[in-house]
């Protein structure tokens, strides 16, 4: 059970469907990602990565980071992901306390952590993802790690979580039972970071062939992300609470109705969000 395999199966059913996007322009389709993420898990084959063993995500909400997280599963490998809004000490304290074998990350991030003095390899992949000889997706247990989380905490120690492929395996099927049906002619907007709840939710918008919309801007800007959702219709979105108020304020302020926006799922807790029960699902 390899969260990769919902990956390799689109690509067989539905090779020429729209995958990756940035902005309104198509990256990849469905075949082309899955290209891309077993080539990248061929190259980190060719580095010396083990399955089991731990690749770093560092890099904004861009095309790059889904064929990089998609490619370290096809490898057996485990992502940890790592929240750009974090200084360099800190994204070097993860790395140096996940025994990561190696980091891959834009620009920015790279300049970030060789500041930060990490004595683990951090590769840029900016301009292009790197490429090895394509491998098979490897096989994997229901309790394999497949995502380690740690958070930093303002007080106490940093927190680890551990989760499994048969974990978010579980999390695709009951999403679709229990929350929302996604469908192919969906699309996920992602303006939260990849690195955090936005990540986890291309599970299931992969399980179904969705279309995948990073912004230009990398992230939120609350026009860019109403203009993504008219322009593709029936748009996701997770997002924190103040993402939510933010939007919401400026399509009022602007006279928009949030034409396009399906759903946004709201994580967080009344004490941040002014009322919103945690993990909300809005309508519009």
């Amino acid at each position: 059970m390899n969260l990769g395999l919902l990956l390799a199966r689109m690509a067989q059913h539905s090779a020429a469907a729209p995958a990756l996007f940035l902005g309104e322009t198509l990256v990849a389709r469905y075949d082309q990602f899955h290209d891309a993420a077993a080539c990248f898990g061929g190259w980190l084959k060719g580095q010396g990565v083990r399955p089991g063993d731990r690749v770093a995500v560092f890099m904004p909400n861009v095309p790059q980071y889904l064929i990089a997280l998609y490619g370290i599963w096809y490898a057996g490998a485990v992502a940890v992901p790592i929240n750009t809004k974090l200084h360099g000490q800190e994204a070097a304290y993860i790395l140096d306390h996940s025994d990561c074998a190696l980091a891959v990350c834009a620009a920015a991030q790279t300049g970030v952590l060789q500041k930060a003095q990490t004595a683990v390899p951090v590769i840029d992949v900016t301009k292009q993802v790197p490429q090895g000889e394509a491998i098979d997706v490897a096989s994997r247990n229901p309790d394999d790690l497949a995502w380690l989380f740690i958070r930093l905490a303002r007080q106490g120690a940093p927190k680890g979580v551990q989760i499994t492929h048969g974990m978010l395996m579980a999390m695709a099927y009951a999403y679709q039972s229990d929350v929302d049906q996604v469908t192919s002619e969906d699309a996920t907007i992602y303006a939260a970071p990849m690195s955090h709840g936005a990540g986890l939710y291309a599970v299931m918008h992969v399980q179904k062939g969705a279309r995948h919309i990073c912004p230009v801007s990398a992230g939120f800007d609350a026009q860019e992300v109403l203009d993504l959702a008219a322009h593709f219709g029936r748009a996701h979105m997770f997002a924190a609470p103040t993402i939510v108020t933010r939007l919401t304020a400026h399509a009022q302020a602007t006279g928009q109705d949030g034409r396009g926006l399906r759903t946004d799922r709201i994580c967080g807790g009344p004490d941040v969000c002014g009322g919103y029960p945690q993990g909300a699902i809005g309508v519009w």
